[in-house]
């Protein structure tokens, strides 16, 4: 059987993409037996807080469905682009300065 933190791996990736998975079928799929299964659900359920439990049959993911991050607003990109062209003005970047004005440009007359 492979090290504990492997499979933690390999149980994480399945439940973040299953979002639901039945005891049976993780004691299939990964080969596990009772006192390991039990050791996961303790450690996801409620030391890390990432699952729940669904009477006793199913690991139902409670983390964050997905990793990226929500668009940034307009305002946003526009502070940003303004703090850097600012910051590469200062700097005396000659190179990154013409992109950033246009790309702020851009933004501002949208």
């Amino acid at each position: 059987m492979m090290d504990y933190d492997a499979l933690l791996v390999q149980v994480l990736d399945l439940l973040q993409r299953e979002q639901r998975v039945a005891y049976r079928i993780l004691k299939r799929r990964l080969q596990l037996d009772d006192e390991t299964l039990e050791d996961l659900k303790a450690d996801l359920i409620y030391a890390k807080k990432l699952a729940m439990d669904e009477e006793g049959q199913v690991l139902v993911w409670t983390g964050e469905t997905s990793t990226a991050s929500p668009a940034p607003t307009r305002a946003e990109i526009r502070t940003e682009l303004a703090t850097a062209s600012a910051m590469y003005q200062s700097m005396d970047m000659a190179f990154w300065l013409p992109q950033t004005k246009a790309a702020l440009a851009q933004v501002e007359g949208q």
